[in-house]
């Protein structure tokens, strides 16, 4: 239960971290 755990606050730190790379890509053309 606890690895279940561990993976899916990793999955959502990735996703985090993806919208906050997307988001600075945007700004950075703009």
């Amino acid at each position: 239960m606890a690895r279940s755990a561990l993976t899916l606050v990793d999955r959502a730190r990735g996703a985090m971290l993806a919208l906050a790379g997307a988001e600075a890509l945007a700004r950075d053309r703009t």
